[in-house]
């Protein structure tokens, strides 16, 4: 596995060196905007961080009562649930 070098951050997440969350505030920096502006959805483990910092996030399916938790709102069915909570 080869690990793109966005995965790390010098100021991104306290709990893991290579992370989803560090992708998010290169991408921040490159785009001119911040976390509270982005919407991520994810469904496991791995996107807790993620999910913890943007403004909008949905857990997909989530696979753990921890990704669950890390979300805003929950999506259960399909990805269409989003856009009515949305609006």
């Amino acid at each position: 596995v080869l690990l793109t070098p966005a995965m790390a951050h010098s100021e991104g997440c306290a709990q893991h060196v290579h992370c989803k969350r560090n992708v998010l505030l290169h991408l921040c920096e490159k785009m001119n905007t911040t976390p509270a502006q982005v919407l991520a959805v994810g469904d496991n483990e791995n996107d807790t961080c993620l999910l913890e910092a943007v403004g909008t996030s949905f857990a997909f399916q989530p696979k753990t009562e921890r990704v669950r938790n890390a979300a805003k709102f929950v999506l259960q069915h399909d990805l269409t649930e989003l856009i009515g909570l949305l609006r």
